[in-house]
Order: C-alpha cells, then sequence, then structure tokens
C-alpha cells in the first residue's frame, strides 16, 4: 500500500496500528529501512 501511494498514516491505520509513529517502527524492525526511505528509493527509481 506504501509504494502504491497510500499515506502511511492511512496504511498504519488499515493495518491496526495505533499511529503511524508504531508502524513506522515494526516496520524499521521488519525490513531494515523507514517506510519514508521506501517512498523515497521508489520516487528516485521511477525518475530513472
Amino acid at each position: 500500500m506504501v509504494i502504491d501511494g497510500e499515506p502511511v498514516a492511512a496504511v498504519a491505520a488499515e493495518c491496526g496500528f495505533s499511529d503511524q509513529a508504531h508502524f513506522t517502527r515494526w516496520f524499521r524492525r521488519a525490513f531494515g529501512y523507514t517506510t519514508g526511505d521506501l517512498v523515497h528509493a521508489m520516487r528516485q527509481a521511477g525518475s530513472d
């Protein structure tokens, strides 16, 4: 959903997290980077 451009706060709520910060902490633990890092990388890949 993040890759599809959904706002991170909306993704967090949809996935049952209490807030965006909680979702981001778990995302970083699982993948080793933040949701912001992912969005930035996707934007860079799209502009190449």
